[in-house]
Formats: structure tokens, C-alpha cells, sequence
């Protein structure tokens, strides 16, 4: 990923991306648009290799619905878990792939749909 992606680039990153597991409307939101700022391989990487992770769960189980969308102080400290155990050693890194694979299966629908959202947003021609 690019080096020019700061922590609050990447903390706007995780909370948008992951309200795609929510019934919120992500694309109604004010800073939505802003994602486009972001190749999409990058925003890919992200929602595969750390939101999948953190809000996968919620499609494994019966949940409470969530319109106004996840807690974003939680989604942000639930990520920076996962950063962290993925850089924890051999143990670490061989859950970390595991998780990733699991969540990657369950999670194609909620990408697709961040895809067709991403779609409808005018993207910068440098990405």
C-alpha cells in the first residue's frame, strides 16, 4: 500500500468499510465520497485484511440490527488488534491467516457491494 496513507486515513477507511456490515447507509454519509481518494486495491487490502476480520462475524450470527452502523472507537481499536497480532510472531501470523482466508470466503458479498458503491463515486484518474 501506498506510504502516503496516514492513521487517520486508514481509521476513515475502517469505520466507512465497516458499516458495509451494518444497514446504515454508508453512501448517505457526508465523507463518503472521500473514499475515492484511495486506489481500490488499497481499500481491497484493507477490507479483506482487517474489516472482514473485525466485522465478519456479524454474518455468522444472529445480531440486533445495526442501522446507524458500528461503534467507529470500536472498529478502530478491534483493526488496530488485528494490525498488531498479524506483526505478533509465527503464531500470530499463522491466525492472522487463517482469520483472513475464513472472512475472505464469507465476506465476497459485503465486497461486492463497497464495490458497486465505489463504482457510483467519481475516482480521482491518479488511482
Amino acid at each position: 500500500m501506498g506510504t502516503s496513507m496516514t492513521q487517520d486515513d486508514r481509521d476513515f477507511i475502517w469505520t466507512r468499510l465497516a458499516d458495509f456490515f451494518s444497514t446504515a447507509d454508508v453512501e448517505g454519509y457526508a465523507d463518503f465520497s472521500r473514499l475515492a481518494e484511495f486506489p481500490l486495491r488499497d481499500l481491497r487490502e484493507i477490507f479483506f485484511g482487517e474489516i472482514a476480520i473485525v466485522c465478519g462475524h456479524n454474518l455468522l450470527v444472529t445480531t440486533p440490527t445495526l442501522s446507524e452502523g458500528f461503534d467507529p472507537d470500536w472498529v478502530k481499536r478491534e483493526a488496530r488488534r488485528v494490525v498488531a497480532r498479524r506483526a505478533c510472531g509465527v503464531r500470530g501470523r499463522a491466525a492472522y491467516v487463517a482469520s483472513r482466508i475464513v472472512y475472505r470466503c464469507l465476506c465476497g458479498r459485503v465486497w461486492r457491494e463497497v464495490e458497486a458503491a465505489l463504482a457510483r463515486l467519481p475516482r480521482s484518474s491518479a488511482h
